[in-house]
């Protein structure tokens, strides 16, 4: 779930010494899901309201 990896990364962030590459990366897997997601919703609301 990409909102797993958000919390993944707030939680990396309050870490000592925070893995700045994986939070980075967690929080790119995050946006990219979350951009795909809405492409695809915008797609599927289009193709609707067309009908």
């Amino acid at each position: 779930l990409p909102s797993t990896y958000g919390v993944e990364a707030l939680a990396h962030a309050f870490d000592p010494r925070p893995d700045w590459a994986a939070v980075a990366l967690d929080l790119a897997v995050c946006g990219a899901v979350g951009v795909i997601s809405l492409a695809v919703a915008t797609r599927a609301y289009r193709r609707a309201a067309v009908r």
